[in-house]
């Protein structure tokens, strides 16, 4: 089962976005899907009863997953968005579909100026990635971005002996104040289930990231079942993408294609234990071979704290979240599409519900499959 997780911040909360070192520390703008799943822990095991049923079914036994909580439910901006540098008032674009049929047409021309009309005339001002995080706004009928409020604190150490401040000890931290809805989803099988509800229940008080002592990191997690043919929905998004995949490029018109868009990031090993620097086909379930990738991606690093054990985690590399592809095959001559459509729609929704690569149990490894924005702001569309 799917939950809708909502995480109410009751107090400034801070999570360190590197190793918290130096006198001024900043914080990441979304709440991670590995605190969460610790200040979960942390609950349970201060409640007395760590390694019963509950406590195994949520934490040891790969039960459960905790995706990325973002503000309002935002998600990152994908890689192939384009802003234009000088008008916030020209829409994003994407170039997800207009790359990938560059692959096949070398004839196709590349943008790289603003292509919105003003006053008669094209703007062509400079294009750049927006940053942060997006959502749709049914109003305005436009994707735009999603301000994670925040502010500075600051805090001087104090000299038990003299009653003092100690010199050289003031520090500052840049933190996420209250009052601000973070979402996300927590996916659940088996036992799983009731144990999240049992323990949640209408509410949990969690204490999350850094300032424990100075009254920082408190919310309230909630969860709501999630209700709908997440098959019919990802079905549908696949249609409607290969429709304007085939109306705005010829060069994709005889192909079936899929995109795949990380929403956290993203370890992938190799046979060798090692980092990969793209995704697969493969990487998704092993009956999409067929399909090869055409990449937008950025690397990223990995690092963490382990609190039981006071010390940091070894650096993982990952693809940054954003980073999205998009697989293609040919289609086969008289293939039904509906039917090909309905049936990648029932691998893709089981790989959703999975995650992708590794520790995904912490929320590494989100991907949504199709999403709207790829099709519905393609270039030119």
């Amino acid at each position: 089962m799917r939950f809708r997780a909502i995480a109410t911040i009751e107090s400034p909360v801070a999570v360190s976005a590197r190793r918290a070192t130096g006198n001024d520390l900043a914080t990441q703008p979304f709440l991670p899907g590995s605190t969460v799943r610790g200040a979960l822990a942390a609950a349970y095991l201060e409640s007395g009863t760590a390694g019963d049923s509950d406590f195994q079914a949520m934490f040891l036994r790969e039960l459960v997953r905790f995706s990325d909580l973002c503000k309002g439910g935002a998600v990152p901006w994908p890689l192939s968005a384009r802003q234009c540098q000088e008008r916030d008032d020209h829409p994003v674009l994407d170039v997800l579909l207009g790359r990938a049929a560059r692959q096949f047409d070398t004839d196709l021309p590349i943008e790289h100026e603003c292509q919105q009309m003003v006053a008669g005339n094209l703007c062509r001002a400079k294009v750049g990635l927006p940053n942060g995080f997006f959502s749709y706004n049914a109003a305005t009928k436009q994707y735009e971005n999603v301000e994670v409020g925040t502010r500075r604190v600051a805090h001087a150490a104090v000299d038990p002996d003299l009653l003092r401040t100690r010199g050289g000890e003031f520090h500052s931290s840049r933190v996420i104040h209250a009052g601000q809805t973070f979402e996300g989803f927590v996916q659940a099988s088996g036992g799983g289930e009731a144990a999240l509800q049992r323990f949640i229940g209408e509410g949990r008080t969690l204490y999350v990231g850094r300032g424990g002592s100075r009254g920082q990191g408190r919310i309230v997690l909630s969860l709501t079942p999630e209700v709908g043919d997440a098959v019919q929905q990802v079905a549908g998004r696949i249609e409607a993408l290969n429709r304007v995949a085939a109306e705005r490029f010829a060069a994709l018109q005889d192909k079936i294609v899929f995109t795949c868009t990380l929403a956290s990031a993203t370890i992938l090993l190799d046979e060798w234990l090692l980092s990969k620097p793209a995704l697969e086909a493969t990487d998704i379930a092993p009956e999409l071979e067929p399909y090869k990738p055409i990449a937008m991606t950025r690397p990223t690093d990995i690092a963490g704290w382990h609190a039981k054990a006071r010390l940091p985690k070894a650096d993982a590399g990952a693809l940054a979240a954003g980073s999205c592809f998009l697989f293609h095959r040919d289609a086969a001559p008289g293939e039904d599409r509906a039917a090909a459509y309905q049936s990648l729609a029932q691998v893709l929704v089981r790989a959703g519900e999975q995650g992708l690569g590794e520790r995904w149990q912490e929320g590494f490894g989100e991907a949504s499959f199709c999403l709207p924005f790829h099709y519905e702001r393609a270039e030119g569309a």
